[in-house]
């Protein structure tokens, strides 16, 4: 992810170091409201404020990136692991460092068990089932857009003549 910062605010945080921990996209509106200097929400936020990063790239950063794909399929990856939890149940552990390409599932394994329980931790523990909403009928609300469109012009025509 790259951050440029405006000039007024260049001085007081690193510049062109690249940084290398694991951060979410949920992580800009943390930032952005402690960059403002406002008040954060009552409501806890789902990212982190990348302003210790961006002070400091090498910075200790104690948090992964949590993915979700459907209904509780939970993906969670740090600097080196990325744990997956199914909603069938199954798991899928990879070490990043050593097996980039995700080739072997270590979640079986009895020596990863101590890092499994770790990561599973971090996944949400209550997941909120999709709710089924109507999708938005675009053609159906065009035309009546059109219809008001066209009877306002109508209405100015009328005035107008």
């Amino acid at each position: 992810m790259i951050i440029s910062l405006p000039i007024s605010m260049q001085g007081e945080y690193s510049q062109g170091i690249p940084c290398q921990r694991t951060v979410n996209l949920l992580d800009l509106y943390p930032t952005i409201i402690e960059l403002c200097g406002l008040q954060a929400p009552r409501q806890q936020l789902d990212g982190y404020s990348l302003v210790p990063l961006l002070k400091n790239p090498a910075a200790d950063w104690q948090y992964g990136s949590i993915t979700s794909n459907g209904y509780k399929n939970d993906s969670i990856r740090t600097e080196r692991w990325r744990f997956t939890r199914y909603a069938n149940g199954s798991e899928e552990l990879y070490d990043h460092d050593a097996d980039p390409c995700e080739w072997t599932n270590l979640a079986g394994n009895p020596d990863y068990s101590e890092i499994i329980e770790t990561l599973r931790g971090q996944l949400p523990q209550e997941t909120v089932p999709i709710v089924g909403t109507k999708p938005f009928d675009y053609s159906a609300n065009s035309q009546k857009y059109y219809k008001e469109f066209r009877e306002k012009k109508l209405i100015e025509r009328i005035r107008r003549d």
